[in-house]
């Protein structure tokens, strides 16, 4: 079985793409992985730190249940080594947001940072990953209201992130039935933070495929003030 999938990730108006993704097909009975990431540091260390991320995540995590939490915690004392070794990536960190989906097409899902795993399904989008990050802390506190949020000055710092210390590292990890025809969308920040879940889920219904659909949030994006770099990983359940 083959999944439907695409992706696109843009530097959008910074100098250099700090966001990564990458992607396995389902192939022989084993399992579909996918994961994206948004690397943070200064130089090429941020960059360094999300292609990292990805490429140890497609490369080691399995279904087994605590395979991927170790393969996480492998990637984090990765970071924290570079941080303190090479002075030039003093502070690097990335976020990942990683799924495995087996025969049964249960998602097992894995998430550490900001960027995002939601499902689209009919109607409905469900965002099944936790920002951690401190604006959605108070939020989930009732400290701030969504109004509050919105004007909220240190709306994008993260609370998580793979190379903090280890103390500081909160891992969720998330298991999902999927469905045939459901759509499974990886994002990083810049992307989500400019198209809404109505925008997001208008865009899937009239999508067929992976590719329909990911040409669409391309075009909308180029009407939004974009900030940042921004990425997506589609994949449609067949």
């Amino acid at each position: 079985m083959i999944f439907d999938i695409d992706s696109f990730s843009d530097k959008g108006p910074r100098s250099e793409n700090q966001d990564a993704l990458g992607f396995d097909n389902f192939l022989k009975g084993s399992v579909f992985k996918a994961c994206i990431a948004d690397g943070v540091g200064g130089g090429r260390c941020g960059a360094m730190a999300s292609s990292y991320a990805v490429e140890r995540f497609i490369t080691l995590s399995s279904s087994q249940v605590e395979n991927k939490r170790q393969v996480l915690l492998e990637i984090n004392d990765f970071l924290s080594n570079q941080s303190i070794s090479n002075p030039d990536c003093k502070g690097i960190a990335t976020t990942l947001t990683g799924f495995l989906v087996d025969s049964n097409y249960i998602l097992r899902g894995i998430h550490v940072g900001d960027s995002r795993l939601c499902i689209l399904r009919g109607n409905g989008l469900k965002q099944l990953s936790e920002d951690h990050t401190e604006v959605k802390r108070l939020l989930r506190k009732g400290l701030i209201s969504k109004e509050g949020a919105e004007k909220y000055p240190r709306k994008n710092i993260l609370e998580s992130a793979l190379g903090m210390p280890t103390s500081r590292v909160t891992i969720q990890e998330f298991e999902f039935q999927v469905n045939p025809r459901d759509r499974i969308i990886l994002t990083t920040d810049g992307l989500h933070n400019k198209i809404s879940t109505i925008e997001m889920r208008d865009l899937s219904i009239t999508s067929i495929t992976s590719k329909e659909f990911c040409s669409k949030v391309q075009l909308l994006m180029k009407t939004k003030a974009i900030d940042d770099n921004f990425s997506l990983v589609a994949v449609t359940i067949p």
